[in-house]
C-alpha cells in the first residue's frame, strides 16, 4: 500500500473514534488508534504517530483541506476531543457504491490507453475514494475492449509528449520517416495528439518549415527538450484542420473537391450505418451500386480506405483519385 494512503486511514480511524458517542480522546489516545490501525493495513512494526502528525490531521479534517469540515472540538481542560455534531462522519458522501462501480468502469476504459501515466493517478483516486467512504469497489468486469493493441511502438513516448503539448514545450525529436537510412533531427512545438487506424500521431509545429506537420509515434527514436521557445501555429484548429480529410495527412497542394465513389449494393448497407467521413451523402442507388457524395481532400489514407473495400468500392470521380487509386492497385 502506498504511503500517500497512510494519513486516508489515519483520517477515518480519527473519525471512527470521534463518532462514539460518549467517549472523548486525547491526542495519545488517537495516536494509538491509528497506530494500531496503520500496523493492520501496512506493516507490523509501524510506530504509533507523532502527537505533530495528530495535530495536523485534525487541522486538516476541520478546515476543508480534505473536501469537508470535520465539527472537532478541543476540551482545554479535559485535553480531550469530540465531535459537537454526534452525527457527522467524513463517510457522509455523495458516492455510493453504485458511483463507484461506475468510477471502476470509466477507469477500465481509461485503462485501454496504455502509456498515459495520467491513468496511473487515476487509479490512485479510485484508491483513495474507497478508503475515504470504507467503499469496496472490487475489480469490475470488463465489458469494453478497444482495437488497438497494448504497448504498440510510439505509445511509450505518449505521456512525454502529453506534457509538452499541455505545458506548452518546445521538443527536438530523432525521426526516423520510412525510406531514410537514417534519423533526422526536428524542432518542433507539440499541438496536438491524435489517433488513427490504430497508431498514434503528434501534430506538431515544424520550427525549420513555419507549417504544420504530422510524425507517426512508432517513427519517433528519440526525445530531448527543444532549444528554441514555444510557437504556437496561427489559429490551429483541430476541428477545422481534420474537417476535411481522411486520416492525418494533408497534402501541400491538397484542394477539397466533390468525390463520389460507387458501392456494391451488399457494401453500401455497411457504408450508410458506417460512414466514412461526415459529409458523405448518398446520392443515387441502384438495385446492384449506391453512389455515395463527398466532399474531401484526397490524399493517401483516402487511398487506403478505398483500396480496404477491394471491387464492392470504385472512385466515380475526380480523375486524379481514380488514377492514383489504379496505379497502387497495379491495374
Amino acid at each position: 500500500m502506498p504511503n500517500t494512503l497512510q494519513p486516508l486511514i489515519r483520517y477515518r480511524t480519527i473519525d471512527h473514534c470521534l463518532r462514539r458517542v460518549g467517549k472523548r480522546w486525547s491526542w495519545e489516545e488517537l495516536a494509538e488508534a491509528c497506530g494500531e490501525a496503520l500496523r493492520y493495513y501496512i506493516r507490523s512494526d509501524m510506530p504509533n504517530p507523532s502527537r505533530r502528525t495528530i495535530m495536523y490531521d485534525i487541522d486538516h479534517m476541520r478546515h476543508g483541506k480534505l473536501g469537508y469540515y470535520a465539527p472537532i472540538v478541543y476540551d482545554r481542560g479535559e485535553k480531550t476531543y469530540h465531535y459537537e455534531d454526534p452525527e457527522f462522519s467524513i463517510s457522509n458522501s455523495p458516492l455510493n457504491q453504485e458511483d463507484m462501480q461506475e468510477l471502476n468502469q470509466a477507469l477500465t476504459i481509461l485503462k485501454q490507453f496504455s502509456g498515459f501515466r495520467q491513468v496511473e493517478g487515476i487509479e490512485n483516486i479510485i484508491t483513495k475514494l474507497e478508503h475515504t467512504m470504507n467503499l469496496q469497489a472490487g475489480n469490475p468486469r470488463q465489458v469494453i475492449q478497444f482495437d488497438h493493441p497494448v504497448n504498440a511502438p510510439g505509445q511509450k513516448w505518449l505521456d512525454r509528449l502529453y506534457e509538452s503539448i499541455y505545458n506548452q514545450k518546445p521538443l527536438q525529436l530523432s525521426y526516423q520517416p520510412f525510406h531514410y537510412e537514417e534519423p533526422m533531427l526536428v524542432e518542433v512545438s507539440p499541438h496536438l495528439l491524435k489517433e488513427y487506424n490504430n497508431r498514434w500521431f503528434l501534430i506538431a509545429w515544424n520550427h525549420a518549415f513555419g507549417a504544420i506537420s504530422t510524425y507517426a509515434l512508432d517513427r519517433i527514436q528519440d526525445l530531448a527538450a527543444g532549444k528554441t521557445t514555444f510557437q504556437a501555429a496561427p489559429d490551429f484548429d483541430p476541428n477545422r484542420y481534420f474537417k476535411d480529410i481522411i486520416g492525418v495527412s494533408i497534402p501541400e497542394e491538397g484542394v477539397r473537391c466533390t468525390v463520389r465513389l460507387a458501392a456494391s449494393a451488399k457494401q453500401a448497407r455497411y457504408i450508410q450505418t458506417k460512414p466514412l467521413h461526415p459529409s458523405q451523402v448518398l446520392e443515387a442507388e441502384t438495385a446492384t451500386e449506391v453512389i455515395f457524395r463527398f466532399q474531401l481532400i484526397p490524399n493517401y489514407e483516402l487511398e487506403s480506405l478505398i483500396l480496404s473495400f477491394g471491387k464492392d468500392l470504385r472512385v466515380l470521380e475526380p480523375r486524379s483519385l481514380l488514377d492514383s487509386v489504379a496505379e497502387r492497385r497495379g491495374v
